[in-house]
């Protein structure tokens, strides 16, 4: 009995045999490159929000300054 670890192996291996025959690089690498574009999108969102949480109760106690005295 193969275990779940071996019939993963083997259904990888499978597929990627069949990638490297039919020559789909071209297609990977269009993946990879959109891929690569939304993790940089993730990495400036988060670095934004970060900014924003820093600067947020700086700003609203500067318009309360104002507006309470």
């Amino acid at each position: 009995m193969v275990t779940l670890m071996g019939r993963v192996c083997v259904w990888t291996a499978v597929l990627l045999f069949l990638l490297s025959i039919l020559g789909a690089c071209s297609i990977i690498s269009r993946f990879t490159r959109v891929a690569g574009e939304l993790f940089g999108l993730l990495i400036a969102m988060l670095f934004m929000q970060e900014a924003v949480k820093v600067r947020k109760p700086i700003f609203f106690h500067s318009l309360s300054f104002y507006f309470i005295s």
